[in-house]
């Protein structure tokens, strides 16, 4: 961006807020994404300082449309409460930034589309909308766009014929059928992501070969192309159906593919070739339609993902874990919660990287004496678990911060714990069989300490609760009271 060109942030949430009051009220940069293309620069949009001291300040404004001398070149539009008068001036008006390169508009659920049609110079186009389906303005004479983002129901997709140069598109949510071939002629594409009524992905998706990041929602998608390995630049793949039965033939040929998220897939046993996906950082099995999804097993060959740092598994009826999950030395984050396992996964142990363990509403029944050798750990999450006792090894995990064991019908708590610095603790929650008057004195001191270092830095958001057992006929469980107050309080 030059000396000459500005960008502008305009947040019209006041009906009788004027121009002059709205530029002034600087607002966080707009972030545009992991996956901004090199074209965007990290490009932020921020407001300007329109005060008496300004330097722009000589320039007449009628409600920012009329700065002769002034290139703006990337604007931010919140119109979702926006005045009438508002409106009108903009409607009237956002034809003369013929400068514009960068767009980002909201508009309310019922406010009229603006006419945009003379914004030849448009590189990035951002349309946001409440609720009610939109209808496209006319886009034709932006032939340098190069990102169309809507994040509106879209009930047609229009002729993208006229963006030679688009390289991100993302239309999430419309009503079409058929895949749009308008799509498949778009050969610079490197970011698509797509929804959601279409059955089938054509093979026409496979010339498409910048795609590094491919995004697919869909309630009736059962069709991938076998040869979807010739997108050899796919780097991010996301897809969301429960009519998909089977992985491409060739899929464990996306050897480039770090990113994996499948969700509401209906197999009961992950794919072993995702587990030859050797480049795989990120794997995300879920189900989001309901509490728990279909899968049950996990092949020995996962412990072939050397390079996975997040394995996401929650949701489901995996009952056991295999011993090949223990060669995962890079792993970070593993999220196990929601599934079947009756007792802990011993692979789990062998994870020396490991920062991030959920084994929520599981019904283990014991922690391992060796989980202190999981020394790297900072969040363990047991709660709702079948777990009684914690421990004296959990004195090794010197850096933990955050701790959850609510709905676990806690016996007692290790003298151990107090080994453990509790300023280092963000997040602390335990329940209780007995009051907390029948733990050792240390342990109360220790737990004393706690609640105090909590209530003395407040503003850290820092989280404690110590309650007692409640559980519920209903639930295999148990819960939490949710009216039971914390046992320990500061007298203040």
């Amino acid at each position: 961006m030059s000396d000459d060109e500005v960008s502008i942030t305009i947040d019209f949430d006041k009906p009788d807020a004027a121009f002059l009051s709205a530029v002034q009220d600087l607002i966080e940069p707009v972030y545009l994404g992991d996956y901004s293309p090199d074209y965007l620069n990290g490009t932020s949009m921020a407001s300007l300082d329109w005060s008496e001291t300004s330097p722009l300040a000589e320039y007449e404004v009628d409600f920012g449309f009329t700065l002769d001398g002034t290139k703006i070149s990337a604007l931010y539009l919140d119109l979702r409460e926006a005045a009438d008068e508002v409106l009108e001036a903009i409607h009237s008006s956002i034809s003369k930034l013929d400068q514009l390169r960068e767009l980002m508009l909201f508009l309310d659920e019922d406010a009229k589309m603006l006419d945009l049609s003379d914004l030849a110079n448009l590189q990035y186009l951002e349309i946001s909308k409440r609720r009610n389906p939109i209808t496209l303005p006319d886009l034709s004479a932006m032939t340098e766009l190069v990102a169309l983002v809507v994040r509106a129901h879209l009930e047609e997709i229009p002729d993208l014929s006229h963006h030679p140069h688009l390289q991100r598109l993302i239309m999430r949510s419309t009503q079409v059928k058929e895949f749009p071939t308008t799509i498949l002629s778009l050969e610079k594409l490197v970011w698509l992501e797509f929804g959601n009524q279409f059955s089938v992905l054509p093979d026409g998706i496979l010339n498409l070969e910048h795609l590094a990041i491919l995004d697919l929602v869909s309630d009736n998608l059962h069709y991938i192309p076998d040869d979807i390995a010739k997108l050899s630049k796919l780097q991010h793949l996301s897809l969301e159906t429960d009519k998909l039965t089977s992985l491409p033939t060739t899929f464990n040929q996306l050897s480039r593919l770090t990113d994996l998220y499948l969700w509401n897939l209906p197999f009961e046993e992950l794919p072993a070739s995702i587990c030859e996906l050797t480049s795989l950082k990120y794997l995300w099995f879920k189900d989001n339609m309901s509490l728990r999804g279909s899968l049950k097993r996990i092949p020995e060959e996962i412990g072939n993902l050397s390079n996975l740092l997040n394995l996401q598994l929650n949701g489901h009826e995996i009952a056991a874990i295999p011993s090949g999950l223990g060669k995962l030395s890079n792993l970070r984050v593993l999220n196990l919660g929601i599934n079947q396992l009756t007792s802990f996964p011993s692979a789990i142990l062998e994870l020396a990287n490991l920062k991030k363990l959920e084994l929520y509403l599981n019904p283990i029944d014991q922690l391992p004496p060796r989980i202190g050798d999981l020394q790297s750990l900072q969040y363990l999450d047991i709660s709702d678990t079948k777990i009684r006792s914690l421990p004296s090894s959990i004195a090794n995990l010197r850096n933990l911060e955050d701790f959850d064991a609510l709905g676990c019908d806690l016996d007692g708590l290790p003298e151990a714990l107090t080994k453990l610095n509790y300023t280092k603790f963000t997040s602390f929650l335990i329940s209780l069989h007995d009051s907390p008057d029948t733990l050792d004195q240390s342990i109360q001191d220790w737990l004393e300490n706690l609640v105090k270092y909590a209530n003395d830095n407040i503003e850290e958001g820092i989280q404690v609760e110590i309650s007692l057992y409640q559980p519920e006929e209903d639930d295999k469980f148990g819960d939490i009271d949710d009216d039971n107050p914390a046992l320990l309080e500061d007298d203040d």
